[in-house]
């Protein structure tokens, strides 16, 4: 599948200056060890969200994951922005990964609101 359209151009998008965000913003150094780009970035935050069903029973993880996706979803928020209206992209792979951390607000959030405690393995 080619990403080479005039409507869904993934490419332009992870050639942006945009894509690496950090130094985009001035933050660091275009270059420096902590420029990651959005990719890097996004595969250290997915990392942490699959660990979540493994410790979300430690104290104070419910809240933290939900100031997280929150976070995230906020970000994800201003690189929509900036992929449309900035940029005047579409990039499918973008958009794909926006949806996810919608989604996690939501699984994170009502995980949180639900109250309940996870079941401990029974130990035999």
């Amino acid at each position: 599948v080619s990403t080479q359209s005039t409507w869904a151009s993934c490419s332009e998008v992870f050639r942006s200056p945009q894509a690496h965000i950090l130094s985009h913003w001035g933050i660091v150094p275009k270059k420096h060890p902590l420029d990651l780009s959005l990719a890097s970035s996004g595969l250290i935050v997915y990392s942490i969200y699959f660990l979540y069903p493994s410790i979300n029973h430690l104290p104070y993880v419910r809240g933290t994951f939900l100031f997280m996706t929150v976070g995230s979803c906020c970000f994800s928020l201003y690189l929509l922005y900036v992929l449309k209206f900035v940029l005047g992209e579409f990039c499918i792979v973008c958009t794909s990964f926006h949806i996810c951390n919608f989604t996690m607000l939501f699984l994170i959030w009502r995980d949180y609101v639900s109250g309940s405690k996870p079941k401990k393995q029974s130990q035999k």
